[in-house]
């Protein structure tokens, strides 16, 4: 009887081990923080920075591994727990159901406004300058149009047409990271200053209840920007780089050299003062000598011609930089964004 006793002891001491391994994700990248928790009980444990965990469970036990982000799996310890690595799968629409809204979230269900979600990687995958043009096309009712030709004047946003002839007041509202943009002059576009790599979240709001939230100065409706934040895991470094140029139409029209215009103008200029004076058309084209040239011959026969017009309008080229670091751990996490764009219009 008491070798019953010890022998059943002894199998009860076998079967309770230590299972040991890794937790990652789809790429292979290490997970901190996942909790790895033996199913039924309070017993568990966390993945450190390596995302490896260690935890003492019997044969049979179901280890519960969940993390934010990741679909929750469940695994059976086998008769001879030893390693047991785990490779989570990214729950992309866990957030599907959850607005960003004035103050705070809003479970899209209860949200009673005119709202579209703009995704972030629609936003950065768009070849353009500014995030402005970024957005064009990805929102019904959403227009993108320039409201001032003066060169480094970004876009202007509007949802909900032309009210007035104030450019300024038909613009949307820009709100960043619940902050909302004031211009500081009438065509400026808070968005101009900002990259389109550092953006999370892009939310539209159309409609009357964008005033209810923001009062008045919403009355054109609101574009809610999300920048990223730094996430928990291993320092990730992104950087990507994109070349373009930029040339213009040849429309093939032959333009007056310099001594070609100065005469134009000479002659033009002569023409308009006989008529002015009642000398033409009316067969009394005699010179008076009340008419001056403005430009002498020696000017027309010293004068240089310029391309104007080539020199402005030349073949330029665009390249730009994005590099972001993102990071940290439980209560510290980081994101550091570099942006150089450098456009040679």
């Amino acid at each position: 009887m008491f070798m019953l006793a010890l022998l059943a002891m002894t199998g009860q001491v076998f079967a309770q081990g230590g299972v040991t391994g890794k937790v990652t994700d789809s790429t292979g990248e290490p997970l901190v923080g996942v909790n790895v928790l033996i199913k039924g009980t309070k017993t568990g444990t966390m993945t450190n920075l390596d995302g490896d965990y260690s935890l003492s469970a019997k044969s049979g036990s179901v280890l519960v591994f969940s993390c934010i982000g990741f679909a929750t799996e469940e695994i059976t310890v086998g008769s001879t727990p030893a390693t047991l690595n785990v490779t989570l799968q990214a729950e992309s629409n866990y957030l599907d159901d959850v607005v960003v809204v004035a103050y705070g979230t809003q479970k899209r269900k209860d949200l009673t406004g005119s709202m579209t979600e703009v995704k972030s990687e629609i936003v950065a995958i768009q070849n353009t300058t500014t995030v402005s043009r970024a957005l064009e096309g990805t929102a019904p009712g959403l227009q993108v149009a320039s409201v001032d030709g003066q060169p480094g004047f970004d876009m202007a946003i509007r949802l909900r047409g032309v009210s007035s002839t104030n450019g300024a007041s038909a613009s949307a509202l820009i709100v960043i990271d619940g902050v909302a943009q004031q211009a500081t002059s009438t065509y400026e576009n808070p968005l101009s200053q900002l990259n389109s790599e550092d953006i999370a979240s892009v939310s539209v709001l159309k409609d009357a209840a964008s005033t209810a939230l923001y009062g008045s100065r919403a009355g054109n409706g609101v574009i809610l920007i999300t920048t990223k934040k730094g996430a928990e895991g291993r320092p990730t470094i992104t950087y990507d780089y994109s070349h373009s140029f930029q040339k213009r139409y040849n429309y093939g029209v032959n333009r007056l050299n310099s001594q070609e215009y100065m005469n134009f103008v000479n002659v033009f200029s002569k023409e308009m003062y006989l008529y002015n004076n009642n000398q033409y058309p009316y067969g009394n084209i005699a010179y008076d000598g009340g008419w001056t040239p403005q430009f002498t011959q020696d000017e027309i026969d010293n004068a240089t011609t310029t391309d104007w017009v080539g020199k402005v309008l030349r073949t330029g080229n665009v390249n730009a930089h994005n590099f972001s670091v993102t990071g940290g751990y439980k209560m510290i996490k980081y994101y550091l964004g570099f942006n150089y764009y450098d456009e040679q219009g």
